[in-house]
């Protein structure tokens, strides 16, 4: 089974299915309208052994994606210019992406309005790749997401305006989050919005150009290093306003290399 769906679907439900053995499982598009995927839920269904389980591009407003197993596709779900869409919600909707030989959820493009929490990204080769996707929110206070087990469990790539990564919970992945060449993302927050990751042998990975990258109030306890930062300009470990980040790391709690200038700051820590 194949689901195609497109246009306003208020009401619909896809709903119990098993989704198996197609290039994508779900296809959330309309290639032939005005780019909108509007009102349906998709819920409860195994979404499994695809290409990709999930590709949701163009406007998606009232959409739910809750409460599905997607487990053992090449990649778990591709948003692509996907607004407005919910992907898991409040605590108890969330799906498990699992298995996946690439990546667990890849994002890229204008994701105004698409919110992603209360997931479980879980033995993937990557759990999730923000590649220049902007204006997201992945986790949220009470609603986070975990990334359990993958082989890393965020990477995170070129301009990321307006996006955030907060309250998300990182636990025995290889590397926690990976940061290459990463523009203006928030990564945790204020107070009591940081993420937590713990296990592994790396916390965080930084390197390149990290202009406006702020890394807020997050726990890092792991084998290895908690923060290694390569050459990374620009980015901003934590502040003088209470937003310091609690580092832990059986090496080296922060180590550093390469070439850096007066816009790396490293304070309150």
């Amino acid at each position: 089974v194949r689901v195609t769906a497109f246009g306003t679907l208020t009401g619909t439900r896809v709903e119990g299915n098993s989704i198996m053995a197609n290039g994508a499982g779900v296809v959330l598009e309309d290639t032939i309208g005005p780019g909108v995927v509007k009102g349906l839920v998709v819920t409860k269904n195994t979404i499994a052994d695809n290409k990709t389980g999930l590709f949701a591009r163009g406007d998606l407003s009232g959409t739910t994606v809750s409460r599905n197993t997607i487990d053992g596709n090449g990649n778990g779900l591709g948003l692509f210019d996907a607004q407005n869409l919910t992907f898991g919600g409040a605590a108890g909707e969330g799906n498990i992406v699992s298995g996946s030989g690439d990546v667990g959820l890849y994002a890229t493009g204008d994701l105004s309005g698409t919110v992603v929490t209360s997931n479980q990204f879980s033995d993937n080769q990557a759990g999730a790749s923000l590649a220049s996707a902007r204006n997201a929110v992945f986790g949220a206070l009470g609603l986070g997401n975990s990334f359990l087990t993958n082989g890393l469990g965020l990477y995170a790539a070129g301009t990321l305006d307006g996006t955030t990564a907060r309250c998300n919970g990182f636990s025995g992945n290889s590397t926690g989050v990976w940061m290459d060449n990463v523009t203006n993302l928030l990564f945790g927050g204020a107070a009591g919005e940081g993420n937590s990751i713990t296990g592994g042998e790396t916390g965080i990975y930084a390197a390149g150009t990290m202009t406006g990258t702020r890394v807020f109030s997050n726990g890092i306890d792991v084998a290895g290093t908690g923060v290694g930062l390569f050459s990374a300009k620009g980015v901003q470990l934590g502040s003088a306003a209470g937003t310091g980040n609690t580092i832990r790391g059986v090496k080296a709690a922060v180590y550093a290399t390469g070439l850096f200038d007066a816009t790396t700051t490293i304070l309150a820590n």
